[in-house]
């Protein structure tokens, strides 16, 4: 059996509806709750805000599991047993949707328990909201605002850590740099709204045909990274050419046009000890001896 709940806050922050007094007396109540917020103000990271939400509340409120979920922020995250009783909340502040909060447990709470579940909850509601709108600061700070990849700060960090990891367990990982031929062609002949759509094309191509531990970034203008973990020389290669291939048999629409477009493709794989910035200069050399040969094509460095 699943109950179905709204948490809704009024203008003072108090959830609507209070649970009648606690067992354990008002006092008791609100230094639980003070210690509920307190843990609540030690992270802006939405998962672990809700683990800890869990953690401070189980000795009043017990339970066996618990599941976040946010579809539009792509968050969904659980702890403990996901069976049993389930209680869900869909959480809303100020008319914005929060996502939605289901506890889990064996058995099931009586009123009074549910009260203060209730309360509780209500107290989650702001530093939720804070959260998630880090989050989306975060987000849009590593995010290409035209392609929606990742954007040239993101493939940064993304590539310390993958050095990281590689030192670690001595596996490989590459790049391959990809640029759109004649790019300028495109936007001088048919306008940079049609280049724009060029560039978001190019973008659907590669996802399709990329593999879902690859990474695809903007590094600049009509030139892309993408980040293969995991993968030699000659995995990247094999990679680059079903990205080429993907591009060349596509023909894309800018605009009112529909033209066809190559890209020319650098791959480089990382050596131990080598810098970050010294493997991107091998592919980016690669990709420019692609475009010396006659574009269209994948080189190594």
């Amino acid at each position: 059996m699943q109950a179905s709940k709204i948490a809704v806050l009024q203008g003072d922050g108090r959830p609507l509806s209070l649970p009648a007094p606690p067992v354990q007396g008002p006092e008791s109540l609100a230094a639980k709750v003070v210690q509920v917020m307190a843990a609540l103000q030690t992270t802006l990271q939405v998962e672990r805000l809700v683990w800890l939400f869990s953690q401070s509340i189980r000795d009043s409120v017990p339970h066996d599991g618990m599941r976040y979920a946010h579809a539009e922020e792509s968050v969904e995250a659980a702890w403990g047993l996901q069976e049993g009783e389930a209680l869900n909340y869909r959480l809303t502040l100020d008319g914005d949707g929060l996502g939605e909060l289901t506890l889990f447990g064996r058995q099931p709470l009586c009123e009074h328990t549910l009260g203060l579940l209730d309360y509780f909850t209500g107290c989650l509601l702001h530093p939720l909201s804070n959260a998630l709108a880090h989050r989306r600061l975060e987000r849009s700070a590593t995010r290409d605002p035209l392609t929606g990849i990742g954007n040239r700060r993101a493939l940064e960090e993304a590539v310390a850590r993958e050095v990281a990891f590689a030192r670690r367990h001595g596996t490989p990982f590459s790049l391959v740099v990809a640029d759109i031929d004649h790019f300028k062609v495109i936007n001088d002949t048919h306008g940079h709204d049609a280049g724009d759509d060029a560039l978001c094309s190019v973008v659907a191509c590669f996802r399709e045909e990329m593999r879902a531990a690859d990474t695809l970034y903007r590094f600049g203008g009509e030139e892309f990274v993408v980040l293969l973990a995991n993968t030699d020389l000659k995995g990247a290669s094999n990679q680059a050419e079903r990205l080429r291939n993907g591009v060349a048999a596509r023909i894309h629409r800018c605009g009112p046009s529909r033209i066809a477009m190559t890209a020319s493709f650098g791959v480089g794989e990382w050596q131990p000890e080598e810098p970050c910035e010294q493997l991107f200069r091998r592919a980016d050399a690669a990709l420019y001896e692609a475009k010396h040969q006659g574009r269209n094509r994948v080189c190594t460095g």
